[in-house]
């Protein structure tokens, strides 16, 4: 099976001034303006979006066409009460209504915290120590044995030198907790390391990341340990014509509802290589090329595909200055993938946005 689609976006975005207008799709009905409190330490951040969808457009595993409506709200909240603290409250409230699908209908709720301090209390030297938490819970109007909470907790440690690295460890626990469906419960420990080394004052930014996830039991047809790697590199030119340029790739095992937007739960391998480079077209004006190429190996669900993406993003800035940056962007991209192991279903697709 192929699958071709088309998409395009805009937004502008004037938080920093007071307020966020958000439209990311064609068919987004609009927005509300959200005050934006901004003191010498501390964001108040939020907005609400709206408008319709199709599956296909978020996930191609899924294989479905359905249409649905979605309601997103978003609040953020950041503070720095001493030099060397500072912390982080968020929330963001999913709602899905789906039109000829009514098991499907969901809603997701999440909350964020992380706080974080700096040991040493320098401007040139970072050691700094944290911990991170998170909950999510995901409702379903005609389905309540895919109803799950999700609790997360993590601690991490960073060490960096301005213009030369920066090195973060990291360890923690994740647990899925189901109460309809209590064998599909469990609880991940993960542990993860990230590195970035800067060359020639910024010029060149090599970046690694190796997390390894094991859950404290076996359950069927999931993989009990779960690993991922990226590798990115980037390199800014003294060119008029491209600013920077970078090379990304990854690889390793996932679990869908790990995925903000899936609605199943199955393991899959995966990996994926992507280019982009940036140019400059004047002084308020610029744009962003991206080349992806992605393959994704299902361990037991038949949705084997690979495929690749192309976009274009052009950016207007109207307004910056120290209070405000108010700017508008215009997104064009084109996406194909390849279902290898259906038959007799074969397809092709160009939906509107």
């Amino acid at each position: 099976m192929v699958r071709r689609s088309w998409s395009w976006r805009g937004g502008l975005d004037g938080a920093k001034g007071g307020w966020r207008l958000v439209l990311p799709l064609v068919f987004a009905f609009g927005a509300l303006p959200v005050p934006n409190v901004h003191g010498a330490d501390r964001t108040l951040i939020g907005y609400f979006d709206t408008g319709k969808r199709t599956a296909l457009e978020d996930f191609e595993e899924e294989g479905l066409d359905d249409e649905y409506t979605y309601r997103n709200y978003h609040l953020k909240y950041n503070d720095s009460p001493a030099d060397n603290l500072e912390y982080e409250v968020s929330t963001f409230q999913k709602f899905r209504d789906y039109k000829d699908t009514n098991a499907l209908d969901n809603r997701s709720s999440t909350y964020k915290g992380k706080a974080a301090y700096d040991l040493a209390g320098e401007k040139k030297q970072t050691r700094q120590v944290g911990l991170e938490v998170k909950h999510r819970e995901k409702r379903f109007n005609d389905t309540p044995r895919n109803e799950f909470e999700q609790n997360s907790a993590s601690s991490f440690f960073t060490k960096a030198a301005k213009d030369l690295y920066r090195l973060t460890v990291e360890g923690g626990m994740d647990a899925y907790r189901y109460e309809h469906a209590e064998e599909k419960d469990e609880t991940t420990w993960i542990g993860r390391i990230n590195g970035n080394r800067y060359f020639d004052g910024n010029r060149v930014n090599l970046t690694s990341s190796y997390s390894i996830a094991r859950t404290e039991k076996e359950r069927a047809f999931k993989k009990r340990t779960k690993q991922a790697w990226t590798g990115k590199g980037a390199y800014k030119f003294d060119n008029p014509m491209i600013n920077k340029a970078t090379l990304r790739a990854n690889v390793g095992q996932r679990d869908t509802k790990e995925d903000d937007e899936s609605d199943i739960d199955y393991d899959y391998r995966y990996w994926t290589v992507n280019g982009q480079t940036y140019h400059d077209i004047g002084e308020n004006t610029d744009t962003t090329l991206e080349y992806e190429h992605f393959e994704k190996n299902y361990l037991f669900y038949n949705r084997d595909h690979r495929g690749y993406s192309i976009q274009n993003e052009w950016k207007r800035v109207f307004v910056k200055n120290e209070k405000a940056r108010w700017w508008a962007s215009v997104l064009v991209g084109h996406r194909e993938a390849k279902f290898a192991l259906i038959s007799g279903n074969n397809l092709k697709r160009k939906p509107s946005s």
